[in-house]
């Protein structure tokens, strides 16, 4: 992707060309908004038509000619907008992208993700998946040891300058349409700041942008000093100064605040996303239920939530570029909802709701390079929100959703929500929160589809002992030559490493909706697999949270094909309320192992 930074000129939008014909002389299907209110990426037309044909915007403007047969959308409180742009994220599911599409944000920036996953999400997206497009940092660029390397996956680490240009190179080759650098990490190990200006260099030569996550206000300066461009978070130690304006401003630097994850901190303005049943009714009762029971820390005598919002408030009004980013994926934010969460926030940091809209729409567009799309003129694919209500006047309008175009095409939300609805009122009416949705089988993945997707839940992902100080490591690919003649599995292969009281790594599944939250699985008792290693022994572990200790069923395996079924009552004290996360791998042995798995499911067996 090459750089730039577009100057956002608005040129007219009433340019009224013959309608587009499909090959053989009829004409495509139409969508006509008609006598309608838009904002068009950068500012509010009160009374509009907008016609959109084979997947992107054709006519814009009064007096638009509406073709016959069209499908014509008129009404005097809607509001048209750009499909929402979320510029931070961290995306653990293809669930989590339809969860975005049904909420507007139909374009997504994630800022650090496998090879794995970053691929298969984009060969769904290439095969017709109605979900937010997603574009990707893929592995971020951080030292042995450093953010980003603690959860215990095999990601490639810089020792120095000298691995910068093969780890730029790699990302190119793995996909990534950018580059996420750890900077100024408030950790054992960070990178120094040569390796941080070796990365930078590399990659603008190479086309791509960089963004630092930093903590402080003099990590962000140094990482600006570096040639990096862009900020994926607001500092919240000390608001910016005149000399870190000037060298951002010097830099042709931006911003993506993300305030909506700096609500654990005690200052924080606090948004109860559980009261607003407009967000709600998109949420499964479990995710609903942990945004109302957020715990949140002690206060922080370094980071402060005001100094955050000040920050976005001060550059934003120094002319510097601020993007809505939610940075859903942690703790307390939720995919798609959190953005809408996300504007809100800024507009209370002193931002106007015009100005915030174009942070969610055309400005991040035009930071990285996504000339096709974040506004409504002729062109631009038609990725588009429907609204009630005037988001210029109250911001919190983006939520009243009427309907959301993919490229044209309007997402089928219904099927969705009236599921959603069944689950909300199964909660209402027995007062315990349902199982996930699409979990009524219980099967949770059989690996023949290609990719690491469950049928509910996260992906599969690598996971071991380093999250909580140890030293081992694993990671996971798809196999053929699966249990029972089927044609797909899981390979998970790594080491254990001493040091650590029981070292473990494998693959983790997590049940929930969300990373964070925890799915009621007391409908089954036990978790049911085949497994085989040529490596001797495995183990199935429960994370009851992240901080446990995993309570753990050891298997005797061999080279050959076995089905297990393992109660969750042998899982340590995990129950079927309580389970953060399944991981298949290994523990205790030093040394490296291989274990293949299949055809993973919850059952129910006699107690």
């Amino acid at each position: 992707m090459i750089w730039k930074i577009l100057v956002l000129s608005f040129l007219c939008l009433f340019f009224s060309p013959a309608p587009a014909q499909a090959s053989g002389g009829a004409e495509e299907a139409s969508t006509a908004f008609k006598d309608i209110r838009v904002f068009d990426g950068e500012k509010l037309i009160e009374r509009c038509t907008v016609l959109v044909q084979g997947g992107a915007i054709v006519q814009v403007g009064k007096g638009v000619a509406v073709p016959k047969g069209a499908e014509v959308i008129s009404g005097r409180d809607l509001t048209l907008l750009p499909g929402l742009i979320d510029a931070h994220v961290h995306v653990f599911s293809l669930g989590n992208l339809t969860l975005e599409a049904m909420f507007g944000v139909t374009t997504v920036m994630d800022m650090m993700n496998s090879k794995a996953f970053m691929q298969q999400a984009k060969a769904k997206l290439r095969a017709g998946a109605e979900m937010a497009d997603f574009y990707c940092a893929g592995d971020p660029a951080t030292c042995p040891g450093g953010h980003g390397s603690e959860w215990g996956s095999e990601i490639p680490t810089l020792a120095g300058p000298q691995d910068a240009a093969g780890f730029v190179s790699a990302c190119i080759d793995a996909g990534s349409d950018y580059i996420k650098i750890m900077a100024g990490i408030m950790a054992k190990n960070a990178l120094d700041r040569e390796t941080i200006a070796a990365v930078a260099a590399e990659a603008k030569k190479k086309g791509l942008l960089t963004l630092a996550h930093t903590e402080t206000r003099s990590a962000a300066l140094a990482a600006l000093s570096c040639g990096v461009m862009g900020l994926a978070h607001c500092f919240a130690d000390l608001p910016p100064d005149a000399e870190f304006i000037r060298v951002m401003k010097e830099r042709k630097g931006f911003v993506i605040p993300t305030l909506s994850v700096m609500h654990r901190l005690n200052d924080a303005w606090k948004i109860n996303m559980a009261a607003d049943a407009r967000l709600t009714s998109l949420l499964e009762p479990e995710v609903v239920s942990s945004l109302a029971e957020a715990k949140f820390p002690p206060d922080s005598d370094k980071f402060f939530y005001k100094v955050a919002e000040e920050t976005a408030r001060l550059l934003h009004e120094a002319g510097i570029p601020v993007l809505a980013g939610s940075d859903s994926g942690n703790p307390g934010t939720v995919h798609g909802a959190s953005l809408h969460v996300e504007l809100e926030r800024l507009v209370h940091a002193g931002l106007a709701p015009a100005e915030v809209l174009q942070s969610a729409t055309s400005l991040p567009a035009a930071i990285f390079g996504l000339q096709d799309r974040g506004r409504v003129e002729p062109g631009r694919r038609a990725d588009l929100l429907l609204v009630k209500g005037d988001p210029i006047r109250d911001i919190a309008a983006t939520r009243n959703i009427e309907g959301v175009w993919l490229r044209g095409h309007r997402l089928d939300r219904e099927p969705y929500l009236a599921a959603l609805r069944k689950l909300h009122e199964e909660w209402k009416q027995s007062g315990e929160i349902p199982p996930p949705l699409h979990a009524e089988s219980g099967v949770i993945c059989d690996f023949d589809a290609g990719d690491f997707a469950p049928l509910f839940g996260m992906h599969f992902y690598d996971m071991s002992d380093r999250m909580m100080g140890g030293a081992s490591a694993a990671s996971i690919k798809l196999a053929g030559d699966g249990a029972e003649g089927t044609k797909g599995s899981l390979a998970i292969s790594g080491h254990i490493e001493k040091g650590f009281p029981m070292p473990w790594a494998g693959a983790a599944f997590f049940p929930g909706a969300t990373e964070s939250s925890i799915a009621n699985l007391s409908r089954w008792n036990a978790v049911s697999f085949w497994a085989r290693s040529d490596s001797g022994s495995g183990a199935v572990m429960t994370m009851l949270s992240k901080q446990e200790m995993p309570g753990l069923k050891p298997l005797a395996l061999n080279g050959e094909w076995r089905k297990y079924e393992v109660p969750f009552k042998d899982l340590g004290s995990a129950d079927g309320r309580n389970i953060w996360a399944f991981v298949f791998g290994a523990v205790n042995s030093p040394g490296p192992f291989s274990i293949q798995i299949d055809n993973v499911r919850l059952i129910r067996i006699a107690d």
